[in-house]
């Protein structure tokens, strides 16, 4: 009788141990999904917002006014930075919550708990100006919501563990045999899964030393009269579904990627998903049919982490023969790498320079 009782008792307690995390973890994951559905709507009304206040005229004090209140008056969006012609021209955080930091002249948006892991994106619609984009990131969670779904979950789960002390008192209470038949009937139930052992997350170099290295090969080319490709590439957010943990699927394409391009020098991380490469002595043409070369072997080799084509995407820019640094090769190709993201059907994108834009790019840089 009594290890029937206790059988009872521990049912009970398993099934709500499973009913306040599973609740809690549904809770959480539909809050998360409709607030990306409002950050969506929200992101398309600022870009809308922003694509009119610019026709009166773009970076004026009302463009910029317009901005502000459509952020502040939003729900979720955190952070906006505009760009022009020549890269970002305008920021703006929600309430100097900082989520905004700076590489030299380049804003970025840092990564954070509960915000976006990926910014939305969006061109401005503003007749004769082009290039001018508005990119943002929006507050994932509903902080009132999630917690107040933590402390309903804390609540069930305290019950659980006290029923679970009842079961304890009751199973100490009952004879050794029947200790070690519930014991061992729970076992093999619920058996303790086996930890996997830790793993690193790529070979590559850190994200950081990109910049440094590429100011230093775009000097050793320039001097030698020598053309350099920057190729960057990113992985989608389908990408690996289903196959493991992000860093698994991830160290898998960095490891191809060490195995194609040989010189693991000038190979670097990007953020969570993505990857710079460095090919001096290579023009815009060459670097871009090894970089389908690459696409396509991936593709082939890795189905089940790369089922469509757009889930690797890569953007390309090359020195062409100017005198420009690090930082203005690296804005052409995350712009080429932006584009693929608005055109699904060319994963892979080459940044073609303007001689005419780009002579009137170095006049206002001297300027400054």
């Amino acid at each position: 009788m009594r290890i029937k009782v206790t059988s009872i008792i521990a049912v009970i307690s398993i099934v709500l141990y499973a009913a306040a995390i599973g609740t809690g973890v549904i809770r959480i994951i539909t809050g998360i999904n409709e607030r990306r559905n409002i950050a969506q709507r929200e992101f398309y009304d600022l870009a809308d917002i922003a694509s009119s206040a610019g026709v009166l005229g773009f970076m004026e004090e009302p463009f910029k006014d317009a901005v502000r209140d459509a952020v502040t008056g939003s729900k979720t969006i955190q952070g906006v930075i505009v760009t022009g012609p020549f890269g970002a021209e305008f920021t703006f955080e929600r309430d100097n919550n900082g989520i905004i930091t700076w590489e030299g002249e380049n804003p970025r948006f840092q990564r954070r708990f509960g915000v976006s892991r990926n910014p939305h994106f969006a061109p401005l619609r503003v007749d004769g100006l082009r290039n001018a984009t508005i990119t943002a990131v929006s507050n994932d969670i509903n902080y009132p919501a999630f917690t107040l779904v933590l402390k309903q979950s804390l609540l069930m789960i305290l019950a659980a563990i006290l029923l679970s002390a009842v079961t304890l008192l009751i199973s100490s209470i009952t004879n050794k045999k029947a200790e070690s038949l519930v014991s061992d009937k729970m076992q093999k139930i619920y058996p303790t899964p086996e930890k996997a052992p830790p793993l690193s997350r790529s070979n590559a170099a850190g994200e950081s030393h990109t910049k440094e290295k590429l100011d230093l090969n775009l000097r050793i080319c320039s001097a030698a009269e020598q053309d350099l490709t920057l190729i960057l590439m990113e992985l989608s957010l389908t990408a690996g579904f289903g196959v493991g943990d992000d860093s698994i699927v991830y160290r898998k394409f960095i490891d191809r990627a060490l195995q194609f391009f040989t010189d693991q020098d000038l190979i670097f991380e990007r953020g969570d998903r993505g990857i710079s490469i460095i090919l001096p002595n290579s023009n815009l043409d060459e670097s871009f049919a090894k970089a389908k070369q690459f696409h396509n072997q991936i593709l082939t080799s890795l189905p089940e982490i790369f089922p469509h084509k757009s889930d690797l995407r890569i953007g390309i820019s090359a020195r062409s023969g100017r005198l420009l640094g690090a930082d203005r090769l690296l804005l052409e190709a995350s712009k080429a790498l932006e584009k693929t993201g608005l055109e699904p059907e060319s994963p892979i994108i080459a940044f073609k320079s303007d001689p005419e834009k780009y002579r009137a790019f170095v006049k206002n840089h001297g300027k400054k």
